[in-house]
């Protein structure tokens, strides 16, 4: 499904609004949704078994292991230590994972850009909608612009998708391909 907001719709133009449809189509024609999907559930099934994977990893570290009544104390710091490092690690893949599912939604924004220009064969259509966008995203943004400026220049690799600027310059790019 498709949903267009009142607000956007009362921005575009008939044919930036056609631009901004086959933009969306491009998505579902490449199953951009079902791979976020697919990503997204194994986000969830990562967090939900971090502490049986902690727990699996830390016995099988300790195999062969055996501990002492004078021990056992010892064990559980042992124990406890390991789980620290064990989080922070688990923490450290995740933000890498985060960082590897914002390149992935990158690049299939990029795609859906590429099947946008294909449908309306002509960039500024697709580039003029995006330019609204963002326009009305900092119109409604309680965060400075300037901040969002350093966000977009400097932690780009945060972001789920490629910059107004970096769109544009690849679809005109693309665009003189096609003529």
């Amino acid at each position: 499904d498709i949903y267009i907001g009142k607000d956007l719709l009362d921005k575009l133009n008939e044919k930036e609004l056609r631009a901004v449809i086959a933009h969306e189509l491009g998505h579902i024609k490449n199953n951009h949704v079902i791979k976020r999907k697919v990503l997204f559930i194994s986000q969830i099934l990562l967090f939900f078994f971090k502490d049986v994977l902690a727990n699996k990893f830390y016995y099988y570290s300790n195999i062969g292991s055996y501990h002492t009544d004078n021990e056992h104390v010892n064990f559980n710091q042992k124990k406890r230590e390991f789980y620290n490092k064990f989080n922070i690690t688990f923490e450290i893949f995740m933000f890498l994972f985060s960082l590897a599912e914002n390149y992935i939604s990158r690049l299939q924004e990029k795609e859906a850009d590429l099947e946008a220009l294909k449908y309306t064969k002509d960039p500024n259509l697709l580039i003029s909608a995006l330019e609204k966008i963002h326009q009305t995203q900092k119109e409604k943004s309680k965060v400075s612009y300037n901040i969002l400026q350093f966000y977009s220049k400097y932690l780009w690799f945060l972001s789920s998708h490629p910059s107004l600027e970096k769109r544009a310059d690849y679809l005109k790019k693309a665009a003189g391909g096609l003529a």
